[in-house]
């Protein structure tokens, strides 16, 4: 982030007081911030100029009102030809305005896009800024409802006997933060036996999560994203129960095939999770 010193400075400082005052202000704001709105499912279009506020030593932003419902799940991506695009939600809590989610590059090359799950229903700010403090042009802004998590069922491992897997653009996904990811899961069943799970690929970064699966949900045991060597991921832990093994991309705009096996893990063998 480049220093931001004499005009810009002051620039900077009432671009915050002016997100903060929208905010709070509620509907009764003038007609010109009232009538900058987006709703979900909307898309719109704008256009950072040279005459509109910067904050945080970014380019020139555009603030739209937005109505959230609590434990929603919403998905904001800000695509544009123009600029580097980078979007954030803002709340105004306490007479503070947190940023409360933010991306530069999650909707693919230069494009922005984050997942945003409000803890209360009310009023956010979502931005549409460029991220270099030089560059100006056009976009287009789109919330969309993110329909919840479907359940999750496991494809079953043995020992000793490797499958092949996919992680399929269309496929089933999980939160992770503030985006979505495409998942592989697996369940395992031991009784107090060691096992190392590797997942090897060659079209991504590999991460593997192991879950043990109780009365009340999921707990993490262990998780790896490059025990395996190079991309590969490793994790060795006791099945004692049952298990649930995620697969994913590190990067995750990745998708691709993989294997995943489980081995009997040696005593004497240190656990590399």
């Amino acid at each position: 982030m480049r220093p931001l010193q004499g005009g810009g400075l002051a620039r900077h400082r009432a671009a915050w007081v002016g997100l903060g005052l929208l905010l709070a202000a509620g509907p009764a704001v003038g007609a010109q911030e009232s009538a900058r709105t987006i709703a979900v499912g909307a898309t719109v279009e704008g256009r950072l100029g040279r005459t509109d506020p910067v904050v945080m030593g970014r380019g020139a932003f555009h603030a739209y009102r937005f109505e959230a419902v609590a434990g929603g799940r919403y998905r904001v991506t800000m695509r544009s030809a123009d600029v580097d695009a980078y979007v954030w939600v803002a709340e105004h809590v306490g007479g503070l305005t947190d940023q409360v989610a933010s991306d530069d590059d999650g909707g693919g090359d230069t494009d922005a896009q984050l997942l945003f799950r409000p803890s209360r229903a009310g009023t956010y700010l979502i931005v549409a800024q460029s991220l270099d403090a030089d560059e100006t042009g056009a976009y287009t802004l789109v919330v969309e409802s993110v329909p919840p998590p479907a359940p999750v069922s496991g494809t079953p491992l043995v020992v000793g006997q490797p499958r092949e897997g996919a992680l399929l653009t269309e496929g089933p996904e999980m939160d992770d933060g503030e985006e979505t990811v495409v998942y592989a899961a697996y369940t395992l069943t031991g009784r107090g036996e060691r096992v190392r799970v590797t997942v090897r690929s060659g079209a991504f970064d590999a991460m593997v999560r192991v879950l043990r699966v109780g009365p009340r949900g999921e707990t993490l045991v262990t998780s790896d994203d490059d025990a395996g060597g190079g991309t590969d991921a490793e994790a060795t832990f006791v099945a004692d129960g049952t298990f649930r093994i995620y697969v994913r991309a590190v990067d995750p705009r990745d998708h691709g095939g993989f294997i995943i096996a489980v081995a009997s893990a040696p005593e004497t063998e240190r656990p590399r999770d």
